[in-house]
């Protein structure tokens, strides 16, 4: 079953960032883990996942993805920042799962993630993850948190 997302891939922390939407994180990722991709991300070396919010119909992730790409990188790096605050690569190239990011961990457990690290893998096929399919949305649409 395959489950519309946007993502957000980086080059290192607080490096080259690229904003995409798919409808198969999995194949995705695994096209640019593997330079599969020509063109921006493979010039780059952006090919680490440390955003992900999940939706529920195609035209929704595309709408975010928009979105997002016109926003300030300050923006982005505080909402990556805000579920993943170190930075951390969420997809694992040997088995396709993608990892839950620490504020995903904190939420659901209420305790802090690093007692969490290398836990709470997920599928991105939707079968095995109890991640809410959004994150809360800015209150006005359109614009970055700062305004």
């Amino acid at each position: 079953m395959k489950r519309p997302c946007v993502y957000i891939l980086a080059s290192r922390r607080n490096g080259t960032l690229h904003v995409g939407a798919t409808s198969n994180l999995h194949k995705r990722m695994a096209e640019h883990t593997q330079g599969l991709i020509p063109g921006f991300t493979k010039k780059h070396g952006v090919k680490h996942l440390v955003y992900d919010e999940m939706h529920d119909l195609i035209t929704e992730a595309i709408r975010r993805e928009k979105q997002l790409k016109k926003w300030q990188r300050i923006w982005k790096i505080r909402l990556i920042e805000s579920l993943n605050p170190e930075w951390h690569d969420l997809f694992n190239a040997t088995s396709g799962e993608i990892a839950f990011g620490p504020a995903d961990l904190q939420r659901e457990t209420g305790e802090h993630y690093s007692r969490y690290l290398g836990t709470g893998l997920r599928r991105c096929d939707g079968y095995v993850s109890n991640r809410p399919p959004q994150i809360q949305r800015h209150p006005t649409e359109g614009r970055g948190p700062d305004t």
